[in-house]
């Protein structure tokens, strides 16, 4: 399972990622961290970038991890944008 922080804008992922460090204080503090431990963080695009480069290398299945369930707008956001 890979945690997740995306969103539309850089401030709608910094809220997001805030949150989550409500929620579980020990997540990496900043985007470079959450890249270092190859976590996916930043914008749709970035996300859909980084999906694309684990499945070049043949990674061929991803279960994301939402680290706040209770954003319903992110998880629709996932369905929406970065499934195929």
């Amino acid at each position: 399972m890979v945690p997740v922080i995306t969103g539309r804008t850089p401030a709608e992922v910094k809220a997001r990622h805030d949150k989550a460090l409500t929620i579980f204080p020990r997540l990496p503090a900043s985007p470079a961290e959450w890249r270092t431990a190859a976590f996916l963080y930043g914008s749709l695009e970035e996300v859909r970038e980084s999906l694309t480069r684990w499945q070049a290398a043949g990674i061929d299945r991803f279960m994301l991890q939402v680290l706040d369930m209770t954003d319903l707008e992110m998880i629709g956001l996932i369905g929406r944008e970065l499934t195929t």
